[in-house]
């Protein structure tokens, strides 16, 4: 029975993995079943054997059939070699059977990427649309709708010369909504000032990019990308795909920070405060 690693792994690199990885390479009596699960609703049975050449590694994913048509296994390859396998099992969406050789050949960067499936997985779709930018053969593509969060569409909406990408974003507590409305309003506007960098624009409405589209109106409103074909001009369509993929978690990241930075100011306030009343008392 495979042991299950209650830790929930958010953005694209998997310590747990990379761990077992190097394991079941370094040690030759090492074999295992372990099921890890990521955001995105993604899971990673991973599975090695003893005395084998090759780790087993077996994805599903809650949104495949979103896609499922975006290339995912060539952009997988591409980053990883030949090592997706057919698979006939239940709810395994992509069965990678990685082998040793390739660890011996290139290294612990390897195994690293190796620990990032669930980045390249996420920013294939996103890959697929900005290297059809790229290549000028975005009139082949339809607009694409990906659920990597519930009640959090994320629409890719392909034009002649461009393509926007569009983040709804939900948030049911008061604070985090609040703080995720100011930041994203000066992202947006901090944007504008880097270079080379695609247009963003934040809003409580949906943009006319998606009008019509629309089935719910997000808690805090919508985030578009605009790219063009300076901004993925040379490796930067593989490098916007991978920030794209973990833009949520970054979010979320970022949220969070916020909110203990503010805590801890306010506890160094109210001890200051503490302090004064003390001196107070004591006649000084």
């Amino acid at each position: 029975m495979a042991e299950e690693v209650q830790n929930l792994w958010v953005g694209g690199f998997n310590p747990s993995l990379y761990k077992l990885l190097v394991n079941s390479f370094e040690n030759k009596e090492f074999k295992t079943e372990v099921t890890l699960n990521q955001s995105e609703g993604m899971r990673i049975d991973f599975i090695k054997q003893k005395d084998v050449e090759h780790a087993e590694i077996m994805v599903n994913c809650s949104c495949w059939d979103d896609i499922k048509d975006c290339d995912v296994e060539a952009y997988v390859k591409k980053n990883l070699g030949d090592v997706i396998r057919p698979c006939t099992k239940l709810h395994v969406n992509l069965y990678l059977e990685v082998p040793k050789a390739e660890y011996e050949k290139e290294g612990d960067s390897y195994l690293k990427k190796v620990a990032s499936v669930h980045e390249y997985i996420l920013a294939a779709p996103f890959y697929k649309y900005l290297k059809a930018l790229q290549d000028g053969s975005l009139s082949s593509l339809y607009p694409k709708i990906l659920s990597f969060y519930l009640h959090e569409p994320i629409y890719i909406i392909p034009k002649s010369t461009s393509v926007s990408i569009v983040f709804s974003i939900n948030e049911t507590d008061d604070t985090d909504r609040s703080l995720m409305q100011v930041f994203l309003l000066e992202f947006s506007e901090a944007k504008r000032t880097v270079v080379g960098s695609p247009s963003v624009t934040f809003s409580r409405d949906e943009p006319n990019d998606i009008h019509g589209m629309v089935k719910e109106k997000p808690s805090v409103g919508f985030l578009s990308f605009a790219f063009n074909e300076e901004n993925v001009a040379g490796n930067r369509a593989e490098k916007a795909a991978a920030l794209l993929s973990s833009f949520r978690f970054y979010l979320d990241y970022h949220v969070k920070s916020s909110k203990t930075f503010l805590h801890g100011r306010m506890r160094n306030r109210a001890e200051q405060w503490k302090n004064c009343r003390l001196w107070e008392q004591c006649g000084l």
